[in-house]
């Protein structure tokens, strides 16, 4: 079933008439009057709805059903991954909602590719855009969290509830493992390509962050970032191998 994003209200037994992206979309899918789709917001719901109206630039559905979807993680994860090439960030914010992140608070250390003011912007909507369509493909109807771009010392001070707080860091000693015992949410900040500095690992752990090596080898800064998504969510959170 073709599934939407929509900036509205939705309430179950109403008609609701679509933005023009959402009209532009349904025409590219060749969908009809009388065929049924779905639309989200954000709140946690799935919304289905029958097509009563479908031209160019004008549709209408009558919403019929709605459902509180249960697949969203038990654990709180706050991705803090430093700015790195565009296409490798978006790469990173795709993923990282796929595999269930609830904030992403992209990260500005010393290592980092700066962003002009006037480009965060236009880039925030751009990342806004890519955690929409992951939700969209992933079937999430709860939207994660994104923050603008901040500093590396503020990073530190925005998760100090986080029950697990991590930094990778392969090129430093004093490597930790994951907790073991349960947590409901953890922190991680993932360097860019040049890694963080000594200082930056230092104030880290000073602020009760824990080091990480994964593995034996060097991962690309957004491998490192869906790796250890994944590894948390095995870990402590929702993904786990099924025998059959």
């Amino acid at each position: 079933m073709p599934r939407f994003y929509v900036d509205l209200p939705l309430t179950l037994n109403t008609k609701l008439e679509l933005p023009d992206s959402v009209v532009r979309h349904m025409n590219v899918l060749r969908l009809r009057v009388g065929d049924t789709v779905a639309f989200f917001n954000g709140d946690g719901c799935d919304y289905t709805a029958n097509i009563s109206q479908l031209g160019k630039r004008q549709a209408e559905v009558n919403i019929s059903e709605c459902e509180k979807l249960d697949n969203e993680s038990n654990l709180r994860i706050t991705l803090m991954p430093s700015l790195i090439a565009s296409d490798k960030f978006d790469l990173i914010i795709q993923k990282a909602v796929e595999l269930g992140v609830s904030e992403i608070i992209p990260v500005i250390s010393q290592y980092t590719q700066r962003l002009s003011s006037d480009k965060i912007s236009s880039r925030m909507e751009h990342w806004h855009k890519i955690i929409i369509a992951s939700c969209e493909q992933s079937a999430r109807a709860t939207i994660p969290r994104l923050s603008a771009p901040i500093l590396f010392h503020d990073a530190l001070l925005a998760v100090n509830n986080a029950e697990g707080k991590y930094i990778l860091s392969p090129h430093h000693e004093q490597q930790q493992f994951l907790a073991q015992v349960p947590i409901s949410s953890v922190a991680v900040l993932v360097g860019p390509e040049g890694g963080f500095s000594l200082s930056e690992v230092e104030e880290a752990q000073a602020h009760g962050f824990s080091t990480l090596q994964l593995g034996t080898r060097i991962l690309r800064a957004e491998t490192a970032a869906i790796c250890i998504m994944a590894l948390c969510q095995s870990y402590f959170g929702d993904i786990h191998l099924i025998q059959k």
